[in-house]
């Protein structure tokens, strides 16, 4: 039987909040994946990842 697979994730999606850094990730084997529509953001504890919003004119449906 394999291990499970994890994850820690958040998704920030219309510049509402700031993203925290997570200093417990440096030395943890899960990853830590942001989701994010700002392509400025950069982490030193985070997998940033870039994602396109269904709904241009609707950030709160996308």
């Amino acid at each position: 039987m394999s291990a499970p697979n994890r994850a820690v994730y958040c998704a920030l999606v219309g510049g509402y909040e700031k993203l925290l850094e997570q200093p417990a990730a440096l030395e943890s084997s899960i990853p830590f994946i942001c989701l994010t529509d700002d392509p400025e953001l950069r982490s030193a504890t985070w997998d940033v990842r870039l994602i396109e919003s269904e709904f241009a004119l609707d950030r709160v449906r996308s």
